[in-house]
């Protein structure tokens, strides 16, 4: 689960400057909204393959 969270950062981090950069995000809010889309990417990713891998869901 680190692993995941170390590459989500790597993805999102060049993401969130960009967004910075051209404007579309408050320089401020860099951190916060790096670590928010780490979180919710890092639970929602696992649960995502979870429910797909899962034999008794609905099909």
């Amino acid at each position: 689960m680190i692993e995941l969270y170390r590459f989500l950062r790597h993805l999102i981090g060049p993401l969130v400057v960009f967004a910075v950069e051209k404007g579309w995000l408050p320089e401020y809010a860099q951190n916060d909204v790096t670590e928010a889309l780490v979180m919710a990417a890092g639970f929602g990713i696992p649960y995502f393959i979870s429910w797909w891998r899962d034999p008794k869901r609905a099909k």
